[in-house]
C-alpha cells in the first residue's frame, strides 16, 4: 500500500472511530458468520448501518413502531410509556433484530443472563423483550430510588453504581442516561406521564 492511500484509509479510520464516540453511528459485523451491531468499528468485515443521532426521531404518537407493545409493557411494569421508547430508540431503534458487539439482543438490548432471569424464551420477539427490558427497568428503579441510576445501571450493570456510588465514570454510560433522558423529555410531552411515580424527573 502506497504512503498516501495507508495515509486516507489512517485518516477515515480516525473519523469513523471518533465518530461513534457518542454511540451516533452504529456497524453492521459479521465474525465466523455472526451477524451483530457495533457503535464501533470492531473489526475490517464491519461497514455502516445507520446513524442514531440524539435527537428524536418521532413527533407523532401514531408513528412510534410497537406502540401498543410499548404502552402493555410499561403498563404491566409500571413505568412510564414514554421512558420505554426513550429507552428503545436509545438502545435499537427500533430494530427488533440488532445485536450489540457485547451480545445484548432485540430492541431493550437484553444480556443473555436478564433474558434468563426474566424467563424470555426468543430475546428477539417484540412482545418478549418489551416485556423483560420494561421490568427490568422497573426493578432497577424500585433498587436505586432514582431513575438516572436505574438507567445507568441498565447501561453499566448494578454492580458498577453500586462500586462507584453513582453513575459510574463510564462515557457510554453517561452518554447513555443523558440520551434516554434527554428522549423521555421529548416524549414525556409528546405522550404525557400515564404513572404516579416520584421518581420521573
Amino acid at each position: 500500500m502506497r504512503p498516501i492511500v495507508r495515509i486516507i484509509v489512517a485518516v477515515v479510520t480516525v473519523i469513523l472511530i471518533s465518530s461513534t464516540a457518542f454511540g451516533e453511528n452504529v456497524y453492521i459485523c459479521y465474525d465466523n458468520g455472526i451477524r451483530y451491531f457495533s457503535n464501533t468499528v470492531s473489526s475490517a468485515n464491519c461497514r455502516f448501518y445507520r446513524s442514531y443521532g440524539s435527537a428524536p426521531r418521532y413527533r407523532a404518537f401514531g408513528d412510534i413502531p410497537y406502540k401498543e407493545l410499548i404502552y402493555t409493557a410499561a403498563g404491566n411494569a409500571g413505568i412510564d410509556p414514554s421512558l420505554l421508547v426513550a429507552l428503545v430508540e436509545t438502545e435499537s431503534y427500533y430494530d427488533y433484530t440488532a445485536i450489540s458487539n457485547k451480545g445484548a439482543k432485540g430492541l431493550c438490548q437484553l444480556m443473555d443472563d436478564i433474558i434468563k432471569f426474566y424467563g424470555v424464551r426468543d430475546p428477539f420477539d417484540p412482545e418478549q423483550n418489551l416485556r423483560a427490558g420494561a421490568q427490568h427497568l422497573a426493578d432497577l428503579i424500585d433498587r436505586f430510588r432514582d431513575l438516572e441510576l436505574a438507567l445507568a445501571a441498565y447501561n453499566a450493570g448494578s454492580g458498577a453504581v453500586v462500586e462507584h456510588k453513582g453513575t459510574p465514570p463510564y462515557q457510554e454510560t453517561q452518554n447513555f442516561v443523558n440520551k434516554v433522558m434527554g428522549l423521555y423529555r421529548h416524549y414525556r410531552s409528546l405522550l404525557g406521564d400515564t404513572t404516579s411515580s416520584s421518581l420521573k424527573k
